[in-house]
């Protein structure tokens, strides 16, 4: 959608300058404040950010931001459809031609949402969506599949195992699903296979095994039939695959004496990358082409520590080096990294259900703050477009 006028947006705050005439156009008329973007550019990649919000609150909302011009709408969402809420705990957010599709978890539902105005179109029912991927003609979705837990009552649980679903694009159906492993994350295709990560995030507390899940199920998308089950490692949040094929693995651990990781599966099973002779904790992970931007804390277990210390890493042909990132954000949510200009974003999720903040560290400068903004509640997920 480059090159193309977006959304007509009338500033309210002044937060620098910059030198770009050109103003987006469409079919909406939100509010937004400018910032500091540096050199102007021609090409219009713009940039999402979906804020989950808290669970149980319904304060799910997506900003926009447009890099060409500077302009950052905070609920963007919320102010195409004053009418209409975006839903309980978003959870994904991906590119379907012209649209955005959001996975809803606390929902149940696919968001359908045209890009450039940002507009709701239709909802889809899935129940507990998590992740998504797309071939062009359909959208698979990775579902809990009613799997749930009541802390304060132990014997009020649900424990089926996950599912994918499958949805036509076209008329925007459920044509389809299959049964995977327990409490399923992330999901990759290539090619005609399909990799679902398997996460037991739910079932680590649950009857029947009370452990997490450390498999990877690889599907058959045109018939959703499971062609093989691969044993990966525990509670992997997320699945990637490099232009090799390579898949590669985000972990979050156990929490406890399990670290989080980045791991790249093998022939011989799952190896965990390292820096140097210290292993990689991974809190939040971008892909950039076939590059890595993680961060991480050697505290993620000292839950009590006020001032944990966050690192940047930048991983390269399974190489990782150390990036001088200054970082902002005292719980580093989510992270992206700018396509054409390799600028780097980091947010900023506080507990407690108060609004986050985006920062954007320029890589013309090393990696300096740029400038920063307030967003939704917890925002954690990225999409260019």
């Amino acid at each position: 959608m480059k090159n193309k006028t977006l959304l007509a947006i009338s500033c309210i705050l002044a937060l620098g300058v910059i030198g770009c005439d050109k103003t987006p156009k469409g079919d909406a008329s939100l509010t937004g404040e400018k910032v500091t973007v540096g050199d102007p550019r021609d090409s219009y990649t713009n940039l999402y950010i979906l804020s989950e919000g808290l669970m149980g609150s319904n304060n799910a909302s997506l900003d926009f931001f447009n890099p060409g011009s500077g302009l950052y709408v905070r609920n963007a969402f919320g102010q195409a459809n004053p009418n209409f809420s975006l839903g309980d705990t978003a959870n994904d957010v991906i590119a379907v031609g012209d649209e955005l599709w959001i996975a809803v978890n606390g929902s149940d539902l696919i968001e359908v949402v045209d890009a450039i105005t940002l507009v709701h179109k239709a909802s889809i029912a899935v129940s507990s969506p998590r992740f998504m991927a797309t071939d062009g003609k359909n959208v698979y979705v990775t579902s809990y599949n009613g799997a749930y837990s009541n802390y304060s009552d132990p014997t009020d649980y649900k424990n089926p195992k996950g599912a994918v679903f499958k949805i036509n694009i076209a008329s925007r159906t459920v044509t389809g699903l299959v049964e995977v492993g327990y409490q399923p994350e992330g999901v990759a295709i290539t090619g005609k296979k399909l990799y679902v990560a398997n996460s037991g995030g739910i079932s680590s507390i649950l009857p029947p095994n009370y452990s997490y899940d450390d498999t990877i199920s690889e599907i058959n998308p045109e018939t959703l039939t499971i062609t093989s089950t691969l044993t990966s490692v525990i509670n992997v949040k997320e699945l990637f695959i490099d232009s090799s094929g390579t898949i590669w693995i985000h972990t979050l651990g156990n929490y406890s004496d399990v670290h989080s990781g980045l791991y790249r599966m093998t022939p011989e099973g799952a190896e965990r990358l390292t820096a140097g002779d210290s292993n990689l904790n991974v809190s939040i992970i971008w892909k950039d082409g076939d590059d890595f931007w993680i961060v991480g804390t050697e505290d993620e277990f000292d839950w009590n520590k006020p001032d944990k210390v966050y690192y940047t890493y930048k991983i390269s042909g399974g190489i990782a080096t150390k990036v001088n990132v200054q970082i902002g954000a005292a719980s580093p949510y989510g992270i992206a990294v700018d396509p054409d200009t390799k600028d780097l974003f980091i947010t900023d999720g506080p507990y407690g259900g108060s609004l986050g903040t985006i920062f954007c560290y320029g890589k013309a400068d090393d990696y300096s703050l740029s400038w920063s903004c307030t967003s939704g509640v917890n925002p954690g997920h990225f999409l260019f477009l």
